[in-house]
């Protein structure tokens, strides 16, 4: 079973958080990690956390890009409800399930290198 746990970037210093996602009725967004320590995030750049690591150990949020090595594929790593919960890679033309992770590196996210995505599907 994997971890449900988020990242997003803290309103404060722009530096990534990890831990739960809620968000208040008013429109505020937070993540509190598991000793209780609480940020305000900006709910644009949150993501979930796959259950999945990269060939580098690194852990796969929805929002990061990565790469196949083996297909020079750039996707974006995406999250869908309906009519399943999965997490999937999206590219213009290209679907892939994210099963492969010794064939994957994390390369960016679409919140700070939102220009490694476009650029290979323009």
């Amino acid at each position: 079973m994997r971890d449900i746990k988020f990242r997003a970037k803290c309103k404060a210093d722009k530096t990534w958080v990890y831990g739960f996602y809620y968000e208040l009725p008013t429109g505020e967004a937070f993540i509190v990690d598991n000793k209780g320590t609480g940020w305000g995030v900006d709910k644009n750049t949150v993501g979930q956390f796959t259950g999945l690591e990269d060939k580098n150990g690194k852990e796969i949020y929805g929002g990061d890009i990565i790469l196949y090595f083996s297909s020079g594929f750039i996707g974006k790593v995406c999250y869908h409800v309906l009519p399943k919960t999965e997490f999937y890679l999206f590219g213009e033309k290209l679907n892939h399930d994210l099963f492969l992770t010794s064939d994957i590196e994390i390369i960016g996210n679409q919140f700070e290198h939102p220009h490694l995505f476009k650029e290979q599907h323009q």
